[in-house]
């Protein structure tokens, strides 16, 4: 009990303590000029209830009642809450002068009545220097009762602001004052939410310059009521800084007049869900960073996409999202990529869209008659869940080229300018029964499965590791019947047996030509881009078209040639009836007459001891001036490692050994780059090879993670003359491949899809001997 009523004493003194040094909250209210009293200086304690200085826990508050006031701010100072009224027909007016007022707590303002245009309450805020201003940490009302004005008024050529870090409302008769706007900052640490009620027929808000972030990165949501202008910029700047996101679900963020500009920093994010477009109507222009993202988000009513009254508007990301229609107006220009979402609908109308990034289709993509050129500095990617059908598109990508990761057809014209088009057997390239393909080149072609479907003759601009390489056909004889191309810059996988009049096939490259619907029989045209290449120097009959049927290479004569040994066609003696690898033969058996040059039967790489064994072998040999072996270790950027000279003309079997005495440690790759007496250059196939300087034994698996179609390889080092079983697993524990390999040498390679085909998943690859057992963990993405 005394130890009780000891505690309660020293909290008893502690509390008059608090109240003798003036720290304790209160409740203060204005005595000053306009509410029956004398001073209109907001600082001075006299003006206000209580004693001794404004404190920053004081909750204040003003009421301009019994005449007009001109209150002003001679310092800056913190306080607590603060509610500001004006009722009668009077005005009043808070000055900042050169100072700012900071709010820790809530502030509310009001002007109360209103008669006529005469006779209401007039609230004005004045921030009128570049150094005045108002801080509100805590929730901002701005007139939500009553029917008189607030304004809020920045009458200079560089307006103080208005900083807000928490949640703002503004309510009937709020605004700002034509040509005499502060600046205004929404900078919450998180979250903020703008509600705006004011009336759209008689009232806007429009900003200076108005920032959306500017330390913070907050998610800004718009509230309340449709306003047609609203937190756009009267005649300064819009900007969204940092990562901030601004949704914008009921204010269009327009510009009134034409002096100003709209900026997005990198990362920052806005959400544009109402009837309006793009913030436009007067902003001179607009400069959206490469990683910064606009969404339309509109839903029962069409949005339009980039308006016709915008000037240089190029996005950085683009999103289609929401329910609505999203219309294009004129042209997009996207620095980043084009997604569309599931459930969005984005009409391309008749207009070009520019992108620079990937395009994704998970909604509805309607071409009409626009054309969507692909025109990036690095690889773009063409993809998502729904199939994209483009009208006209066009590749002008200056870097690597395009990949396409799911199926995409054309339905009127695809334009090969600049960068390879990428395919695979799942997502190829068709071009539909009203298309059309320009040439291609070198520079430009597709380089993977490319079909074709319709009633109409067609030349397949096809290529593979830059090399341009078409073939063609004639016109099938049913609109729905389907051919797919593919060529292959290498020797098809046998060359042999030929059947005559033909000799010898070529062992430089092949074409996959295979008839995917229908029935119908055509003719055939090969096409070499380069004679010296391809090993054609005799324009001459003596030049046939092969085919192989499964067992051995079928002729297919010598129809129609065209152009020269340098470049030209050869088109089969008739229309084809079943189909398969095509490429060209030659009736002499004379290699001089038609080469169809070196035929390297293999090269291979292995790790052995403390170097790298690197053994080929050729069938042939047209020219062979020398070999260089090169390696590398990203398979990207080679360095020399050896020069081997060649047998210059030759028909018999070579075998060829060297040794990298020197290797990487780890893994790296090994290619042969082979040249001609006349500068011709041609690679071989790029081999893995793990090599481990310190001997360990084990494994290794590379690409890890790797992708669901792509071979992975299993190096098993130091395990020489051993019988290893390697077993692959996925995640249930289901063994999806095992194999007994006997290793003859210090590092064993093998790629395991050779054997079956992975999906995406994580795999458990182990290898046991006799007594050791070694696993790995495989991600195939």
């Amino acid at each position: 009990m005394k130890k009780n009523s000891k505690i309660s004493f020293i909290i008893l003194v502690s509390f008059f303590a608090t109240l003798s040094s003036g720290g304790y909250a209160a409740a203060r209210s204005w005595i000053g000029a306009g509410a029956g009293g004398a001073g209109t200086v907001f600082n001075t304690a006299a003006n206000w209830t209580g004693t001794g200085a404004l404190l920053a826990t004081d909750d204040l508050t003003m009421n301009i009642s019994t005449s007009n006031a001109t209150i002003t701010l001679n310092a800056s100072l913190t306080i607590n809450n603060f509610t500001f009224n004006v009722s009668g027909n009077n005005t009043g007016t808070l000055d900042m002068v050169a100072s700012v007022l900071t709010m820790n707590g809530p502030f509310i303002c009001n002007a109360v009545n209103y008669s006529n245009n005469a006779n209401y309450s007039y609230l004005r805020i004045n921030v009128g220097s570049a150094v005045a201003g108002m801080v509100c940490n805590n929730t901002a009302t701005f007139h939500t009762t009553g029917l008189g004005t607030t304004l809020l008024y920045g009458p200079s050529a560089s307006p103080g602001s208005f900083k807000f870090y928490n949640n703002v409302t503004w309510g009937l008769n709020c605004r700002t004052s034509a040509g005499a706007e502060p600046d205004m900052y929404f900078d919450a640490p998180v979250a903020q939410t703008i509600t705006v009620n004011i009336d759209p027929s008689t009232t806007y808000t429009m900003p200076e310059d108005v920032w959306y972030g500017f330390v913070n990165s907050p998610t800004i949501t718009f509230a309340g009521t449709n306003q047609p202008f609203f937190f756009g910029s009267y005649d300064g700047n819009v900007r969204i800084k940092n990562n901030t996101i601004v949704k914008a679900n009921y204010c269009t963020l327009d510009g009134f007049s034409a002096v100003q500009n709209f900026y997005m920093d990198p990362g920052s994010k806005l959400e544009i869900n109402y009837t309006n477009d793009f913030p436009q109507g007067g902003y001179n222009g607009y400069f959206l960073d490469v990683a910064s993202t606009v969404e339309y988000l509109g839903a029962a009513s069409a949005q339009t996409v980039s308006g016709t009254t915008l000037v240089s508007l190029a996005y950085g990301h683009l999103i289609i999202g929401g329910s609505g229609n999203k219309t294009a107006a004129s042209g997009t220009i996207t620095k980043g990529n084009f997604l569309i979402r599931s459930g969005a609908t984005f009409l391309s109308s008749t207009f070009t869209h520019e992108n620079h990034g990937d395009f994704t289709n998970d909604g509805t993509f309607t071409a009409g008659t626009s054309t969507h050129n692909f025109t990036g500095t690095a690889m773009q990617f063409i993809g998502g869940t729904l199939l994209p059908v483009f009208y006209r598109l066009t590749a002008t990508n200056t870097s690597t080229g395009i990949t396409l990761n799911r199926q995409v057809s054309v339905s009127n014209l695809l334009t090969l300018t600049s960068g390879i088009v990428y395919t695979s057997s799942v997502n190829f390239l068709e071009i539909t029964s009203t298309g059309s393909s320009t040439t291609g080149s070198n520079a430009s072609h597709v380089d993977g499965p490319m079909r074709k479907t319709g009633a109409t003759a067609f030349v397949f601009p096809v290529g593979d590791n830059l090399i341009w390489a078409r073939i063609a056909i004639t016109a099938p004889g049913n609109a729905t019947d389907g051919f797919t191309a593919q060529y292959f810059d290498a020797a098809y996988a046998t060359l042999t047996p030929v059947i005559a009049p033909n000799s010898y096939v070529s062992s430089v490259e092949h074409w996959i030509l295979d008839r995917t619907t229908g029935a119908s029989n055509v003719s055939v045209t090969l096409y070499w881009e380069n004679g010296t290449r391809s090993g054609i120097n005799t324009f001459s009959t003596d030049l046939h078209v092969a085919r192989f049927d499964g067992a051995s290479w079928q002729d297919h004569g010598s129809g129609a040639m065209t152009g020269s040994a340098a470049a030209g066609t050869i088109t089969t003696a008739a229309a084809v009836t079943a189909f398969s690898p095509f490429t060209f033969a030659s009736i002499t058996p004379d290699i001089l007459i038609n080469p169809l040059p070196i035929e390297l039967l293999s090269f291979e790489a292995h790790s052995n001891s403390n170097q790298v064994d690197l053994n080929w072998s050729t069938a042939s040999e047209t020219n062979n001036d020398y070999f260089i072996i090169e390696k590398s270790k990203d398979a990207q950027n080679f360095v020399y490692v050896n020069k081997v000279d060649g047998a210059g003309n030759t028909t018999t079997f070579i075998d060829y050994f060297d040794i990298d005495y020197s290797p990487y440690s780890g893994r790296s790759y090994y290619r042969l780059k082979q040249t001609d007496f006349n500068g011709q250059i041609s690679y071989s196939n790029i081999m893995p090879v793990e090599f481990n300087s310190n001997g360990d034994p084990g494994i290794s698996l590379f690409p890890n993670p790797s992708t669901a179609g792509n071979p992975t390889f299993i190096a098993l080092n130091s395990l020489k003359d051993q019988d290893i079983l390697v077993v692959l697993r996925d995640a249930t524990g289901r063994e999806v491949f095992s194999k007994v390999l006997v290793v003859s040498a210090d590092s064993e390679i093998i790629a395991i899809d050779k054997e079956c085909i992975l999906s995406k998943g994580i795999y458990l690859v182990t290898a046991a001997s006799s007594d050791l057992l070694y696993s790995k963990k495989l991600i195939i993405n």
